[in-house]
């Protein structure tokens, strides 16, 4: 879905969060097209503070 999305809209930054260990692979890849940031569960309260951040300042650079 990612991978679409970041088709349609080329300033969209997305955050992919996971329970799933066995997507990481797949993630992985989709992270080098595009994705922002990975978290897998569980996560913390940082770990979302640096993926936002990490999402803000690739969109900053992309103005």
């Amino acid at each position: 879905i990612a991978t679409k999305l970041l088709k349609e809209k080329i300033d969209l930054q997305i955050i992919v969060i996971t329970a799933d260990d066995k997507t990481t692979k797949r993630v992985n890849k989709t992270i080098s097209s595009g994705v922002a940031a990975f978290i897998q569960k569980p996560f913390t309260l940082d770990e979302i503070k640096n993926a936002v951040n990490i999402a803000e300042s690739e969109y900053s650079l992309l103005q």
